[in-house]
């Protein structure tokens, strides 16, 4: 840019020396001192040199010399202007995309979880219900092994051995494990909001771990496995780490306990 406007101001200079003037003289008088400024030099610099560009100009017919001097002053305007409309194109396109995309993406929504199945909420033990029965509750009770006065973790309902056991809630299988001396067969399921539900002492399982269940879906059969003196399921509702009562849970049975 420094060199385009040095070229100008030569035009410039130019134009207003052929106005007092002859042509020939003042191409000549330039020619010579040009010469005299660069004195045996080791290259051809006249083809390079604004002394030859200005004799062009100068003597160029087709082309007003004065007009393109204006062009050359334009030049930064030139390069000026579409760069501060691009940056505020630039701006303005990327402000309107973010405003735009405010407007396009809509409100994250946040699932809620449906607790319908996902709560223990039925009886644990299928088949005939007159055949089913409460024999030892939640809560303090005399141990059927040892008669000391112990705090039952579940309850126990009586059935024949075979009845199939059935989830009490949607959720997934935790533990499918024997315990000699305690639980025997037994599954573990955890469920929405922190729940868990235990069944034990059954015949066998019929799930695996990892496996989702949906409730009602049968999980295995009751029997007499671990400490147990007769075919029932022990079954147990936590939440978290607390053991609640089974049977606040259940809205599909009528309790009624060993006479």
């Amino acid at each position: 840019m420094k060199k385009q406007l040095i070229q100008v101001h030569e035009f410039l200079a130019d134009r207003s020396a052929l106005s007092v003037v002859n042509i020939e003289a003042y191409l000549s008088l330039l020619f010579h001192q040009s010469r005299a400024e660069r004195s045996s030099p080791p290259v051809n610099f006249f083809n390079n040199s604004l002394t030859k560009t200005r004799i062009i100009m100068m003597t160029k017919k087709r082309t007003n010399p004065w007009k393109r001097s204006l062009f050359i002053l334009s030049i930064p305007l030139i390069l000026i202007i579409p760069t501060h409309m691009s940056n505020s194109t630039v701006f303005s396109s990327t402000t309107e995309v973010k405003i735009e995309s405010r407007k396009s993406i809509p409100p994250i929504a946040i699932p809620q979880r449906s607790t319908k199945n996902g709560v223990p909420s039925i009886f644990p033990v299928g088949g005939e219900r007159k055949e089913l029965k409460v024999t030892s509750p939640f809560g303090m009770r005399d141990d059927p092994f040892d008669g000391e006065r112990k705090h039952h973790m579940g309850i126990d309902i009586r059935a024949k051995k075979g009845t199939p056991i059935i989830a009490t809630a949607d959720g997934l299988v935790q533990e499918v494990k024997y315990q000699k001396n305690g639980y025997g067969n037994y599954v573990l399921i955890k469920h929405d909001e922190n729940f868990f539900t235990k069944y034990a002492q059954m015949e066998k399982s019929t799930v695996q771990i990892d496996q989702m269940v949906k409730r009602g879906d049968v999980i295995g059969y009751v029997g007499s496995s671990g400490r147990s003196t007769a075919p029932h399921l022990h079954y147990e509702v936590m939440k978290g780490s607390r053991k609640l009562n089974p049977q606040q849970f259940i809205k599909d049975y009528e309790f009624r306990t060993k006479d």
